[in-house]
């Protein structure tokens, strides 16, 4: 299906679309008409990151990605990483997450062992 695209006055929002819905990174909200589901701080970073180009660029989405960075958790990382990435991204979040964050922990780095490689999407995939 065609991306949608929203015109109002000289504002234009342009929707990201993914082929395949994730089933982790996403955590189940309550609205006062039920429950939805929606991505977590950590899924919505590391979208934020894969879609920048399209999203006018970093600077463009640093203020949400510092924000962001301030709450994530590793074990959500951990969860989001479920998710294919291509290796750049995942290694752009890592850097961006640890200079927002002012850590020297490596909380990326730690996890990056962890990460299957089936997971990772490649050149070839």
């Amino acid at each position: 299906p065609k991306s949608r695209k929203v015109t109002a006055n000289d504002f234009v929002i342009n929707f990201n679309e993914k082929k395949h819905f994730p089933s982790s990174g996403l955590e189940k909200m309550k609205s006062e008409t039920g429950y939805f589901w929606a991505s977590t701080r950590e899924l919505t970073f590391l979208d934020l990151i894969y879609y920048e180009k399209s999203m006018g660029g970093l600077n463009r989405i640093a203020t949400t990605l510092i924000e962001l960075a301030e709450e994530m958790r590793i074990s959500r990382i951990k969860d989001a990483l479920k998710i294919k990435f291509p290796p750049s991204i995942i290694q752009r979040a890592g850097y961006l997450a640890e200079i927002f964050r002012n850590l020297s922990s490596g909380l990326f780095c730690s996890i990056l062992p962890e990460i299957p490689q089936e997971n990772l999407i490649t050149n070839g995939a």
